[in-house]
C-alpha cells in the first residue's frame, strides 16, 4: 500500500537533507516523498531538485509563495498513495514511523493513527531510536476522539505526527493564509473519520523547536486561535451541540493562555484580545468548572479568575514563570 508523505518547504535549506534523509530511511518501503516547494527564496528548490534526482520516490512540485495551507494543498492534488501524511520540513521522524502508524490503521481498522513526538532544540541531528520501550495502544470512535482532541486529552491537534486514510482528504481543502491552520482543520478532519483514530504512545515524531518558528514565544498571530474556536463554538452549536462543552473548555483553555502570555504593552489589538478573552472566561468559567472533564490546571484557573481580571493575570504570568524556570 502506498503512502504519500506531503513535505511543505519554505526557506528551510538547513533543515532539508536531514528530514527527507528520515523519511526515506522508513522502515516501510513502498513511499511517495512529494516536496512542495512554497517559492522558498534560499536554496531550498534547489535542494529538492537535488534530492529527487537521487532518488525516485522523491517528486518535486513547486508554487507561488502562498503559504503552507497552499503547499499541503498542491501536495494533496498530485498524491497518488492510499495513505497520507505530513512532515514539516524543519523536523524528523524514526525510522519506523510510517511502518507503525501504518500498522495500527490495520490493526484496529480506523481511518486515522496517531504517535506521540519528541522536542528538541535547534540540535544539528535528532536523536533517532528514541521510541518508548514501552507502548500504549488506544482506540477511539470518531466521538470519543473528538472529545479527547477538544479536551485536550490524549489526541492532539497535529496534522504532523499522523497517517490518513486518503479519502478522508477527498473533496477537502485547507485554507489559504489560516495561521494554526491544524488546530482549524481539527475537528473538520475528525468529523470524516467514521471508522475512528488509533493512538499510539510511541514517540516516533521528531519536532524541531526553532528560534524563528511561528510556534515559539508570543506573536500577535496566536490571536486567531480565539477566532478559530469561537468559529467552531458557533458551528458545533448549529451542527453538533454534544461537543459544546468540549469546544467550550478548548476555547476557555485558550483564553487563559492569551490573558498570560499577551506583553502588558502593544498595539490597540492586543487590549482587544485581552478584553475578548476575560469575557470569554466571565462567560464560560461557570459551565466549565461544572464540566468532570476539564482539565485540573484550567480549573484551578476558573477559581483564580474571580479575584478578579488583573490578579488572574499576574498569577497566571507568575505560573508561566515559574513552569519554564524549573
Amino acid at each position: 500500500m502506498l503512502v504519500s508523505v506531503i513535505i511543505p518547504v519554505y526557506n528551510t535549506e538547513q533543515y532539508l537533507s536531514r528530514c527527507v534523509d528520515s523519511v526515506l530511511r522508513q522502515t516501510y518501503a513502498k513511499l511517495e516523498v512529494i516536496l512542495v516547494d512554497d517559492g522558498s527564496t534560499d536554496g531550498s528548490n534547489a535542494l529538492c531538485r537535488s534530492l529527487a534526482s537521487m532518488d525516485s520516490r522523491v517528486k518535486v512540485v513547486t508554487i507561488a509563495h502562498r503559504g503552507v495551507a497552499a503547499a499541503r494543498n498542491a501536495g494533496l492534488a498530485v498524491a497518488i498513495g492510499e495513505r497520507i501524511t505530513f512532515v514539516d520540513s524543519d523536523d524528523a521522524v524514526s525510522p519506523l514511523f510510517i511502518e507503525q502508524l501504518s500498522a495500527l490503521i490495520d490493526k484496529y481498522d480506523v481511518d486515522i493513527s496517531e504517535c506521540e513526538w519528541i522536542e528538541f532544540y535547534d540540535v544539528s541531528k535528532p536523536i533517532l531510536g528514541a521510541e518508548n520501550g514501552f507502548t500504549t495502544e488506544l482506540r477511539f470512535s470518531q466521538t470519543d476522539a473528538i472529545f479527547s482532541s477538544l479536551y485536550q486529552e490524549t489526541l492532539k491537534n497535529s496534522l504532523c505526527r499522523r497517517l490518513f486514510r486518503a479519502e478522508i482528504f477527498r473533496d477537502f481543502k485547507f485554507k489559504e493564509g489560516q495561521v494554526f491552520e491544524d488546530l482549524w482543520s481539527e475537528y473538520p478532519l475528525l468529523s470524516r473519520a467514521s471508522r475512528g483514530v488509533a493512538y499510539s504512545s510511541s514517540r516516533l515524531y521528531y519536532y524541531i523547536r526553532r528560534h524563528d518558528s511561528t510556534m515559539g514565544d508570543f506573536s500577535p498571530s496566536r490571536t486567531v486561535v480565539l477566532g478559530i474556536l469561537s468559529d467552531l463554538e458557533a458551528r458545533v452549536s448549529r451542527e453538533a451541540p454534544q461537543y459544546l462543552p468540549a469546544v467550550r473548555s478548548r476555547l476557555l483553555s485558550a483564553s487563559f493562555n492569551m490573558i498570560s502570555c499577551i506583553p502588558s504593552s502593544g498595539p490597540d489589538e492586543y487590549r482587544c484580545t485581552l478584553n475578548s478573552s476575560w469575557n470569554n472566561v466571565r462567560r464560560l468559567r461557570a459551565g466549565c468548572l461544572r464540566d468532570s472533564r476539564v482539565r485540573k490546571i484550567n480549573k484551578l484557573a476558573i477559581l483564580l479568575s474571580y479575584s478578579g481580571r488583573w490578579t488572574l493575570r499576574h498569577l497566571l504570568r507568575w505560573g508561566t514563570k515559574l513552569s519554564r524556570n524549573r
